[in-house]
């Protein structure tokens, strides 16, 4: 018997949304790999240490604890615990974002130009739905949101942490 031909996201969303979508990935990843060293240098650990700690960790677990240590790294007056504030809420939102567009199942309303999606969720012990839609300018939007992210955590530990773009291991305890 001849197999069916299987439904594909190619059949419903554009090129650009599609590439749109991948690129939230990608840089979501260089985004929370940035966190992760960033946690592995404040915790003084070794690459394969700080691998350990951080592999299994959600996004926002990262985040939060980037956030933590910080705080403990900085007093609350030193304008730098604001700076790092700031970049933690941005990363809090933008994570929100980011799963709500890789995690969903999306179809396209090509009258509005938008993808389409019903955000399903059980919290609560309650089943509940909301419908969400994103331009394909929204789509680009977080993708230029998260490199700007990016580029705001590099400067800060560049200023903060130096040597951490090194990649060099640190001699054994």
């Amino acid at each position: 018997m001849a197999r069916r031909p299987t439904p594909s996201v190619k059949d419903y969303l554009s090129e650009l949304q599609i590439q749109c979508i991948g690129l939230i990935t990608a840089e979501w990843a260089h985004l929370e790999a940035t966190v992760s060293i960033a946690i592995w240098e404040y915790c003084d650990l070794e690459r394969e240490q700080g691998l350990c700690v951080t592999a299994d960790l959600s996004s926002l677990n990262k985040i939060n604890i980037l956030g933590a240590l910080t705080k403990l790294h900085f007093t609350s007056d030193d304008p730098v615990a604001n700076e790092i504030s700031e970049i933690v809420k941005r990363m809090e939102k933008l994570n929100t974002e980011r799963n709500n567009i890789v995690h969903n199942l999306w179809g396209q309303n090509a009258m509005a130009g938008k993808i389409l999606s019903n955000k399903t969720s059980t919290r609560s012990a309650k089943l509940t739905q909301r419908l969400l839609s994103y331009t394909d300018e929204e789509l680009m939007e977080l993708v230029q949101s998260i490199e700007i992210a990016i580029g705001d955590l590099y400067h800060f530990l560049d200023a903060h942490v130096p040597g951490w773009r090194s990649g060099k291991p640190r001699p054994k305890k």
